[in-house]
């Protein structure tokens, strides 16, 4: 991810507060809550957001994205389908809806 792409995913007010929770130390959605004063679905959208809708990801690419976040990517998957927010089938994630 470069600069600009980043500049602007944190140009959106809950995803700037969702980073900077994680490089405050926060190390579960909970803890992200926690320092951002975001509720949780929230929280777990503004990750979402860098996803784009309708587009497919392998789940190493997605890794690889939610790794720019947090360490343990394999969570935030977890927690990005059960909050309805990505779907996965075979191993490949899309973005659902629009938004």
């Amino acid at each position: 991810m470069d600069a600009d792409v980043l500049c602007g995913l944190l140009a959106e007010p809950s995803r700037l507060r969702s980073y900077a929770a994680v490089v405050l130390g926060a190390n579960t959605p909970e803890e992200v809550v926690g320092l951002s004063g975001l509720e949780l679905p929230v929280a777990v959208k503004a990750l979402a957001q860098a996803f784009e809708p309708g587009r497919e990801y392998p789940e190493k690419v997605v890794n690889g994205m939610l790794d720019d976040w947090y360490p343990d990517h394999a969570m935030l998957r977890r927690y990005l389908v059960d909050a309805g927010l990505l779907t996965r089938a075979d191993g490949v994630y899309r973005r659902v809806g629009s938004d």
